[in-house]
């Protein structure tokens, strides 16, 4: 048995390396969640079997069951940033697994915005808790934040301000590489003017230094 775990990268198969396309082409199997499979679907053949990701233990289990098959799993962003990656280590013997790293968000963004990354603090707080104002006072350029519902940038904003910090530009990449890409900025005394719904989004706090 062999496993491929593959970074689809930010979403639009531009962005998806030429490695990853390769690897697909030789694979049984494909898991995804439901995005990412329907991001690859023009890229798999007919013969390739798709299996929708519901819960880890039931992939471990169909895993376990197609053992003489080559399996790719497919996942959002770059594999070696909170990624499924940790799990298929913890699970299957690493002689068994092959990397094919992909295009984070965060990469894309940074490019999109013609920032380098290499001092600011990389973070998650998606379904993740972590101090976000102590973290961020701590950061040598700011902080760069994976987003859920609940910390949304209306949220993120709302926290800065009210805990007086304005010197931050919250910049917002959503849908990033999709045909509704949307990148934006704004300071947190601004913040009540985005209340709203985000689709899947990335924050950067960039210190205004």
């Amino acid at each position: 048995m062999k496993i491929n775990v593959i970074g689809l990268g930010v979403g639009n198969l531009d962005y998806f390396s030429l490695a990853g396309r390769k690897v697909l082409k030789t694979s049984d199997i494909v898991i995804g969640g439901e995005r990412q499979l329907k991001d690859i679907d023009e890229l798999l053949t007919e013969n390739i079997i798709k299996y929708r990701l519901k819960s880890l233990e039931e992939m471990k289990n169909f895993i376990n069951e197609n053992f003489e098959k080559n399996i790719s799993i497919i996942v959002s962003g770059d594999t070696g940033y909170y990624s499924l990656l940790s799990y298929i280590k913890r699970n299957f013997d690493m002689a068994q697994i092959k990397v094919i790293p992909g295009l984070s968000s965060f990469q894309y963004l940074f490019g999109k915005i013609c920032e380098t990354w290499e001092d600011y603090t990389l973070c998650s707080v998606h379904g993740r808790e972590i101090d976000i104002i102590k973290t961020l006072k701590e950061s040598k350029k700011g902080l760069v934040l994976l987003t859920d519902k609940k910390n949304s940038p209306y949220e993120l904003g709302k926290l800065l301000f009210e805990n007086n910090i304005e010197d931050v530009e919250i910049i917002v990449g959503e849908n990033l590489s999709y045909e509704d890409e949307n990148i934006f900025s704004f300071f947190p005394k601004d913040f009540s003017e985005y209340k709203r719904e985000y689709s899947l989004n990335v924050v950067v706090l960039k210190k205004c230094i």
